[in-house]
């Protein structure tokens, strides 16, 4: 599993962690723009591989600041990425993220879940990022 790993953004930083993935297995994270921007919606780009045949499914992002949810929003994977996903397959999720016109600026935790055909939970991620 992946643990810790950093990338470095222009203008600001972006950390990603795997909280628990069993078969869907990150391995970059992208954030568009970043910082992201209150009032606009922003790119979240999530890259990585497959252990399992992945026919459907869900993810979740829960935004929250300073340890605080502020949202949370879903979308269908297959929506974003062609279906089915073979095992050991790369995947290339792309979610847009609307960060509310109220939201403060600072830094942001996105807890993103994916779970597959069947509803159980195969990803975690929390991501940290700034909001401006």
């Amino acid at each position: 599993m992946l643990r810790g790993i950093a990338i470095y953004m222009p203008y600001s930083s972006l950390t990603f962690t795997d909280c628990g993935s069993t078969t869907f297995l990150p391995k970059v994270v992208n954030v568009n723009p970043s910082p992201l921007v209150t009032g606009q919606t922003g790119l979240v780009e999530i890259e990585g591989i497959t252990h399992n045949v992945f026919e459907s499914g869900e993810a979740s992002i829960q935004i929250s600041v300073g340890g605080f949810p502020l949202t949370t929003q879903s979308v269908d994977i297959c929506k974003t990425t062609a279906c089915p996903i073979s095992a050991e397959e790369a995947f290339d999720i792309k979610y847009n993220v609307a960060i509310p016109s109220f939201a403060p600026k600072g830094n942001y935790g996105l807890h993103i879940t994916v779970k597959d055909q069947t509803g159980n939970e195969v990803g975690c991620l929390d991501v940290k990022t700034e909001v401006n």
